[in-house]
């Protein structure tokens, strides 16, 4: 049987953080900053994937008694929101690749509303489009990893560390002023 999306996370305890008014208008909100396409350009995005789900078939209850690691919580979390994608009656979500937190979509800060569909899913493989990927980028630019959201933060993968840096340094130059020479007191 399967049960409607809103009641398969309705037990869960919501804990969102309200930020109090004074706030917001002294720092802003993400729908203010959204709306200031200036900065789009100097965001750099970095999301993950699974491109291979044949390994992502345990269960939740397998997960438990076999007292699983992380990165295995998080192959079945990515088969949970792949299914997710599945079952939702707005065909502009694209869940079919994620990290087993976030989807592809939400991390690259693609432009989803035309619905295109960027990813698919061929039996255990997953599939993406780069040209579609591409034409709905926001973000100044992208890196895309094969893995889950646990390889993001470990940085394990040296060559994600290496891009990590080339970026960090790249941005340092962009908002560096100039150096103005010496300066003397008089």
């Amino acid at each position: 049987m399967t049960r409607p999306v809103s009641a398969l996370w309705s037990h869960c305890l919501d804990e969102t953080q309200f930020l109090p008014a004074r706030a917001k208008r002294e720092n802003g909100t993400l729908a203010d900053l959204n709306a200031r396409e200036r900065y789009a350009e100097k965001i750099v995005a970095f999301g993950a994937y699974d491109p291979d789900l044949s390994d992502n078939r345990a269960s939740a209850i397998e997960l438990a008694f076999r007292n699983a690691g992380e990165h295995d919580k998080l192959k079945w979390a990515t088969m949970q929101l792949c299914s997710f994608h599945e079952c939702l009656a707005d065909a502009k979500t694209n869940y079919v690749a994620n990290d087993g937190v976030v989807p592809l979509q939400s991390a690259l800060f693609l432009d989803v509303a035309k619905g295109d569909q960027f990813a698919r899913r061929a039996g255990n493989a997953v599939q993406l489009d780069d040209g579609k990927i591409e034409s709905r980028r926001l973000a100044g630019r992208h890196h895309i990893l094969n893995g889950d959201h646990l390889d993001l933060l470990e940085l394990r993968d040296g060559s994600l560390r290496q891009v990590l840096y080339r970026e960090i340094a790249e941005a340092a130059r962009q908002t560096t002023p100039p150096a103005s020479g010496p300066h003397r007191a008089k």
